[in-house]
């Protein structure tokens, strides 16, 4: 992690990678991909509109959601290794608005 990482400034990095030909078996020119430095951390908050009592429901699909996305990948080049995501995440009581 690189020290405007560890402060939280988000950037991305162009990483250069080889590119095989595999049907002759050669090298072509390398191609490039934007990349977000891993240890990157993101502030994400959700925000959840509830109606008629269907809290139980909608978190019945919401952190089995963000427990699938865990073990999947976000983005593209997921086969490479790319778009690992950790989340670490707590629901905090709601906030009850009558407007």
């Amino acid at each position: 992690m690189n020290a405007q990482t560890a402060k939280g400034i988000f950037c991305a990095e162009v990483k250069t990678e080889n590119l095989i030909n595999r049907s002759v078996g050669m090298a072509e020119p390398p191609r490039t991909q934007e990349r977000v430095p891993a240890g990157t951390k993101f502030k994400l908050e959700i925000s959840v509109r509830l109606f008629d009592d269907d809290e139980a429901e909608i978190m019945g699909l919401l952190r089995p959601g963000l427990d699938l996305l865990q073990q999947d990948y976000l983005g593209a080049s997921g086969s490479r290794g790319y778009g690992k995501v950790s989340l670490d995440y707590r629901v905090v009581e709601p906030e009850i608005r009558t407007e």
